[in-house]
């Protein structure tokens, strides 16, 4: 994936503090490691050598979802303002680690200044995962806004449904995040690491997990 973006020399570092997060690597659970009960983000490795996966922990929708939003994984254009991202992962069910091709993956957040587009669609869509349930998202770093005394931490609201498993309702967030400890929403096996890739652009993964339709009480 590819932005538009003039070609720059930076560190690790300064695009992480440029972001208003410390330098960190991605959230996976190594191979070969015994992931704790709050790892949900693998390695393709890590996730491959798995034989049995917990559901990914879900997290309040919150009031800013829209439905319909347009089907696209590049959520941003050239002109929006913002650290670039890239997130990719894939989608598995709860037994063995299955990829899920097909799943949908419903995303929405704020811009650069903590305010969600209320009107439109603009930093929102939707796309399905392809071969071995990957998929990739092309966004910003989204902005903090006021929660009563506190600030919410930076987050992605994703909603993630396939046939046959329970639709999963979560948010994405950030290491590092100074609001991170102060959160009432934040659980750990949500946080992501980051990575700083080519032109600017950090990345990070997440691989959801989603339980069978059957294991429904």
């Amino acid at each position: 994936m590819r932005f538009s973006s003039q070609r720059q020399s930076f560190t690790r570092r300064s695009l992480l503090r440029a972001a208003g997060l410390a330098p960190a690597l991605l959230t996976a659970c190594d191979d070969g490691a015994d992931p704790s009960p709050d790892a949900r983000g693998l390695t393709d490795a890590g996730a491959d050598a798995q034989t049995d996966c917990l559901p990914t922990v879900p997290n309040t929708e919150g009031p800013f979802y829209l439905a319909g939003a347009p089907n696209r994984s590049v959520l941003i254009t050239p002109e929006t303002p913002g650290t670039r991202l890239e997130i990719t992962g894939r989608v598995l069910e709860d037994t063995a680690c299955a990829p899920l091709n097909f799943a949908t993956l419903e995303v929405w957040q704020a811009n650069a200044e903590g305010q969600y587009d209320a009107q439109g669609f603009r930093l929102r869509g939707q796309l399905n995962t392809g071969k071995d349930g990957r998929f990739e998202i092309a966004t910003i770093v989204p902005g903090r806004y006021r929660n009563g005394a506190n600030f919410r931490p930076a987050h992605i609201h994703v909603k993630v449904s396939a046939f046959g498993h329970q639709t999963l309702t979560t948010q994405l967030y950030f290491e590092g995040d100074p609001f991170n400890g102060t959160d009432s929403f934040i659980h750990p096996s949500l946080v992501m690491r980051l990575e700083a890739g080519a032109a600017g652009v950090l990345r990070s993964r997440f691989d959801f997990v989603l339980a069978l339709a059957s294991n429904l009480e």
